[in-house]
């Protein structure tokens, strides 16, 4: 009857939360309900400010690893450092990037050599600037541990150009996938991580779209 009832990507949703538990269940439940059950509004504010960029997934070997190492990529032009880091909610500390991780991001110009995997910790979560997630569930998590990082909280999928609402913001795992999930997955990181860039460049950067 549910499946019947509820469209089918608010269906999976709903799925997925059955696979937290606790508060981090909570949080997710609570985001799917004030994010329109299910969507994005649109495009989040970027916070000004100091302290680096972290971009977060579950392990840190796949798609948060890339998602750094492409940001390093865009903005290794730009005047000045930039401070740019990732790690994973359940990351094993340490752990070398997916070999197809690797593969996949160094045919578009990044290189995830001597990539190691960080669990992320609460100081890395206060002092960054921003903390870009790759999907809903690992949002939940981060949330559900610090719950006051919410200001400054962004899913990547809904910083790219071509975000569109009703397909989601949330980049999937690819990890239980083939090499072409992986490099598909590749493909659309980079998409957003360049435009990203592009507005975190700009000097007017924290206007909404």
């Amino acid at each position: 009857l549910v499946k019947t009832l509820l469209p089918r990507r608010l269906t999976r949703r709903v799925a997925e939360a059955a696979t937290l538990s606790g508060p981090a269940r909570t949080m997710y439940l609570r985001l799917l309900l004030t994010s329109g059950m299910g969507t994005r509004p649109g495009r989040p504010v970027l916070p000004t400010g100091e302290g680096p960029l972290v971009f977060i997934c579950h392990g840190n070997i796949i798609r948060s690893a890339m998602a750094e190492a492409m940001f390093r990529r865009e903005a290794s032009q730009w005047p000045g450092p930039v401070t740019v880091a990732s790690a994973g909610m359940f990351a094993v500390d340490g752990r070398a990037a997916d070999p197809r991780a690797a593969h996949a991001s160094a045919a578009l110009g990044a290189s995830l050599e001597g990539h190691r995997a960080h669990a992320l910790d609460e100081a890395t979560a206060r002092t960054a600037r921003l903390l870009v997630v790759m999907d809903h569930l690992n949002e939940a998590v981060l949330l559900a541990r610090y719950p006051w990082a919410r200001p400054k909280v962004a899913l990547l999928g809904a910083l790219a150009e071509d975000f569109d609402p009703a397909t989601g913001a949330a980049i999937a795992d690819p990890f239980s996938g083939s090499e072409d999930d992986v490099e598909a997955t590749a493909r659309r990181i980079a998409r957003a991580v360049s435009r990203l860039a592009l507005d975190l460049h700009r000097p007017d950067h924290a206007r909404p779209r």
